[in-house]
């Protein structure tokens, strides 16, 4: 059920019921301690991940990931991070975490959660729009990953793939330009290599060069 994917972790994946994509969860473990990233729910994940370690919390990256959030943290006792986040035109966090009963939350924002680092991402459509296309955290582990939400995620040809290329058969090439360059710009200074996502594959290995072999129209 738990795919390895570094050494401390591991991941899974079910298909969007709404969607024609998948959703990856990411389990992170340090000295005996889990963080669940983006968990969805799928019948039996709570007690193999209750075989890996001790739960401490769920982080999601975006109020769109809220996915098993609420059973998980019912089911495992813990508690849900959220991260400071505007509303965007595909969510309104405030409405989605009362529609999901998401009720034992606590809200993150940049800086140290738990052993990882966040950063937040926004990407505008076109300079002087009010609202973002995306807002959410861009989670670092210090173990090499950045963990990304919507805004990046690995094809299954290990091509990286940007907002909102991989959701559709049509990307919209400001978005996709926007969403370049916000990445870029949010992962400076920091030296990961590889690519935790909560769509599509991870890449582990060689992601700087990939960013800048991208071809953006």
């Amino acid at each position: 059920m738990l795919t390895p994917v570094l050494e401390n972790n591991f991941s899974w994946r079910t298909q969007d019921p709404e969607y024609d994509w998948d959703m990856v969860g990411h389990l992170l473990i340090k000295n005996g301690k889990i963080l669940l990233i983006d968990p969805p729910y799928v019948h039996g994940i709570e007690k193999a991940i209750l075989l890996m370690g001790r739960p401490e919390a769920i982080i999601i990256t975006t109020a769109d990931h809220t996915r098993g959030s609420r059973y998980l943290s019912y089911k495992l006792n813990i508690p849900v991070y959220v991260p400071d986040q505007s509303d965007s035109i595909s969510v309104s966090p405030v409405k989605t975490y009362r529609e999901k009963k998401i009720a034992n939350y606590e809200i993150y924002r940049e800086g140290k959660i738990f052993w990882l680092n966040s950063r937040r991402v926004m990407v505008y459509k076109k300079k002087g729009d009010e609202v973002p296309y995306i807002d959410e955290m861009i989670l670092t582990d210090g173990d090499g990953s950045i963990i990304t939400g919507d805004i990046a995620m690995g094809a299954s040809n290990g091509e990286l793939l940007v907002c909102n290329e991989g959701f559709t058969d049509t990307p919209d090439s400001l978005i996709v330009r926007s969403s370049y360059e916000s990445l870029n710009n949010a992962i400076k200074g920091i030296s990961q290599n590889n690519l935790i996502c909560s769509h599509g594959n991870d890449i582990i290995g060689g992601l700087r060069e990939k960013i800048i072999q991208k071809k953006i129209q």
